[in-house]
């Protein structure tokens, strides 16, 4: 409803917010309140672009998700194949497709796959970028990354990786690239700034359970990692989950480690590709996103 209510917002009265109340006066809808929702809004300004071209609909919500799942397993595709081969690329989006948690955020109108598809476009520029760094794939990176950091609230944490890869990439040319939009670029980041504000000044909005008082705190870890353990290997099929692909996420973590300590021992050791230097940094990234989340409110 918060979605929706915000795309329409900003489709009809070309401004943010979530409607609650308007009324219909000589002809013309007049939004007569409306508050600023804790959610970042790249998503629901999409879904408005949308409600722009075909008129409002509510099915237009669901038709961004399905425009963006083939676009998200493509870029699941192309990452793998930078890494890997033509094969494992395509067992990866066969992995990636039969998770049902994936099928759900596919067919609904969640922005959680929008979140996922701009972490992966933004894994693919940061690939793009060190393979040969200029300034047009540089901006392209920088602005990729302020863009998700308006896909979620705490996918800003991007931005960090983001200027890492960014110095590697200097560290490569031989030579710092600064055009005008990577400048400027910083100056995006302030509505992020402004909306975290206005969230943290509104208790109300954080929706928290009774006896919580804080947003985030060390005493949710502990619940938080026993939610996600029944999550990710949960028998029930109550649960949108796949315990297969847990189980191999969890031999892929050890194989990984193995690969880690192998290669620590190698003397010399071999160089990382660019590739393996991106998708290291975006992971990293990743890693701590969910243990953010761990000490985050549910």
């Amino acid at each position: 409803y918060v979605l929706q209510g915000t795309a329409f917002q900003m489709h009809a009265a070309k401004e943010y917010g979530t409607l609650v109340r308007a009324y219909e006066i000589a002809g013309s809808w007049v939004a007569i309140d409306s508050f600023a929702d804790k959610r970042p809004y790249f998503f629901t300004f999409l879904v408005s672009l949308v409600h722009d071209f075909t008129g409002y609909r509510l099915i237009n919500i669901f038709l961004v998700n399905v425009a963006l799942t083939p676009l998200f397993l493509a870029l699941v595709y192309w990452l793998t194949r930078t890494v890997t081969g033509r094969g494992p690329a395509l067992f990866a989006v066969g992995l990636m497709a039969t998770l049902p948690l994936l099928g759900q955020n596919a067919t609904g109108a969640g922005m959680e796959l929008h979140n996922l598809t701009m972490i992966a476009l933004v894994a693919a520029l940061a690939v793009l970028y060190l393979r040969a760094p200029d300034d047009d794939r540089l901006v392209a990176l920088v602005l990729g990354a302020v863009l998700l950091s308006q896909s979620r609230y705490e996918s800003v944490i991007f931005v960090l990786p983001t200027v890492f890869v960014i110095v590697l990439g200097w560290l490569r040319a031989g030579r710092g690239l600064l055009p005008w939009p990577v400048v400027r670029a910083p100056l995006l980041l302030v509505p992020y700034a402004w909306h975290n504000r206005v969230l943290t000044a509104t208790p109300l909005h954080w929706q928290l359970q009774a006896g919580q008082t804080s947003r985030f705190s060390l005493d949710y870890l502990a619940n938080n990692l026993a939610g996600a353990w029944a999550f990710f290997f949960s028998f029930t099929g109550r649960l949108a989950n796949s315990w297969f692909l847990s189980g191999c996420g969890l031999l892929g973590v050890a194989w990984a480690g193995v690969c880690a300590w192998r290669w620590s021992r190698t003397a010399p050791r071999l160089s990382w590709s660019p590739e393996v230097i991106a998708l290291t940094a975006v992971a990293t990234g990743i890693v701590a996103n969910i243990t953010l989340l761990m000490f985050y409110y549910w």
